[in-house]
């Protein structure tokens, strides 16, 4: 893919992100992500090499974009149970010690991926990561419901 194109790509998900975590449009809004975008292109635009490392934040994106889309399923599976457990007291939570590639602790890249990986595990409404023992291959989550697969090692998920 051409640089002006994943430049373009680049700041049109900036330019919509941004607008989707203010909450609201509005001209300021509007203008302030505008702001951002060309700022994070500018940025981009100094190093070729910028552009391509920023082009491999679509496995991030797809991340995030899966566990938002299983939110609202995730919701009312979750809040079915809590009723339950409300009524007939019937469901308790569970520690789940599931495999995790934790990867070297110094690499910057391998930090961004665990950071994803607990944020994007933690969205969901019946599961957070509770802890990540550094330099063990696995992680802890409470959960209410069992997950019906193991995830992916890599990314919780």
């Amino acid at each position: 893919m051409a640089a002006g194109i994943r430049l373009l790509i680049i700041a049109a998900l900036t330019f919509g992100g941004y607008l989707m975590l203010a909450g609201q449009v509005s001209a300021t809004e509007a203008a302030t992500a505008l702001i951002l975008a060309g700022l994070l292109v500018a940025w981009c635009f100094t190093d070729a090499a910028r552009v391509r490392a920023v082009a491999e934040w679509g496995e991030h994106l797809r991340r995030w974009w899966s566990a938002i889309v299983h939110l609202a399923p995730a919701v009312l599976h979750t809040g079915a149970k809590l009723v339950r457990a409300a009524v007939r007291g019937d469901v308790r939570g569970r520690a789940l010690v599931i495999p995790f590639v934790h990867g070297p602790q110094d690499d910057p890249s391998d930090g961004a991926r665990r950071a994803t990986a607990v944020l994007a595990a933690s969205l969901a409404p019946d599961s957070f990561v509770v802890r990540l023992p550094p330099g063990r291959d696995k992680a802890v989550l409470h959960a209410i419901v069992a997950p019906p697969e193991l995830p992916d090692p890599r990314w919780l998920a």
